[in-house]
């Protein structure tokens, strides 16, 4: 083949070409294989983004991405016996409604064992002819049958929106009719995951492979039992933790009217929002917020930090909040004075007549104002 230097793209429309190396995606241009071009024991070197598949056909074909393919759509190409190498990020294979021209398009009896494959999604085609990649790489198969036992896995929280995801739970009613018969997950791509602890949890879903399943060894249920528990654990400690700042960016632009000492590390602090009622009628005027296991419950000031139930009425309208290393800072809109600095482990919330409040009802008339 012509160097880079001497071609300004690739073009192959409607021929058949047998033992070639092609590069693609590094020209000047954008390259096309497309209009029933034929690929036959070729190796096609995938050097960057800029190439197209269009109505063809790869059979016996070696396939290298030289270096990371994002979401491309490979959803109008038929690979037959071919290899993949490299990684692969967000990829679509197979003819899938809506969004393939070509309804031939299919893959069957790939090697994927020398590719890293992560959130690759296969329709039409044949899942189960393929040779997936190696462990901590693993492929999903039919996750809309298998949908409640995948969603039924402990995982940890790391991994609770890419269970969601592949299990079709954010797709609305007409997208997920075109759901994928595979889709890859590559533990390796997240840093923080134990693959040997997620290993435990997936070894007995047949639904699950990948190379080198069988000769993986087995955990006992006690080891099991002990990671699930574990795993619960930080999903609902994560979940707290997502909402105890979720609550002040609720009561943003709210003006703290009292701050009391309920009773050891528990304390509470009531909120004026009348101005929700400027736009909305029924919502909540006052939102009290109880904090429980509170070990850090500060003012800070020009003079340091003091206790919060210095507060005088009025004297601090939220503005935002962040935390780090377990500590809330909310903010005031009067620089002269804040952050609060709490940490607390859970929170309550009860309404103008110390009735209970779910954070939900609180949630929706907030969002009805900022969107009125």
């Amino acid at each position: 083949m012509a160097n880079r230097k001497q071609i300004s793209s690739i073009k192959i429309q409607g021929l058949s070409l047998r033992d070639e190396t092609l590069e693609l995606g590094n020209h000047d241009c954008h390259d096309f294989i497309w209009g029933g071009a034929r690929l036959e024991n070729c190796v096609l070197d995938i050097r960057g983004a800029g190439f197209n598949l269009l109505d063809a056909t790869l059979l016996n074909c070696r396939i290298r991405a030289r270096r990371r393919l994002s979401n491309v759509r490979f959803v109008e190409t038929v690979f037959e016996n071919c290899t993949f190498e490299g990684s692969l990020v967000g990829c679509r294979f197979g003819f899938r409604r809506g969004e393939s021209q070509n309804p031939r398009a299919y893959y069957r009896n790939c090697d994927f064992s020398k590719a890293r494959l992560d959130l690759c999604e296969f329709f039409e085609g044949d899942p189960d002819s393929n040779i997936w990649s190696s462990w901590p790489n693993f492929a999903v198969l039919q996750p809309g049958l298998n949908k409640q036992d995948w969603l039924s896995i402990v995982f940890p929280p790391e991994l609770k929106v890419i269970q969601a995801v592949i299990a079709g739970e954010q797709l609305s009613p007409d997208v997920a009719q075109a759901e994928p018969k595979a889709v890859t997950v590559d533990l390796a791509s997240y840093g923080s995951v134990d693959a040997e602890s997620v290993w435990a949890l997936i070894q007995n879903k047949p639904y699950i492979v990948f190379t080198g399943k069988g000769e993986k060894p087995l955990l006992d249920p006690l080891a099991i039992s002990a990671i699930e528990e574990q795993n619960r654990h930080r999903v609902e400690r994560q979940t707290k933790q997502s909402l105890r700042l979720q609550v002040w960016n609720l009561v943003h632009n709210g003006v703290i009217e009292k701050v009391e000492r309920l009773a050891e590390n528990r304390y509470a602090i009531t909120i004026d929002l009348s101005f929700l009622g400027k736009k909305l009628d029924n919502a909540p005027s006052v939102v009290t917020i109880e904090l429980t296991d509170c070990s850090q419950f500060k003012l800070q000031t020009d003079h340091g930090d003091e206790d919060a139930t210095s507060l005088q009425a009025g004297q601090f309208r939220v503005l935002s909040c962040v935390e780090q290393d377990g500590t809330i800072f909310v903010k005031s809109r009067r620089k002269a004075i804040g952050p609060l600095k709490l940490c607390y482990e859970t929170f309550y919330l009860k309404d103008v007549q110390g009735q209970p409040m779910e954070l939900m009802q609180l949630s929706e008339s907030v969002a009805r104002y900022w969107m009125s």
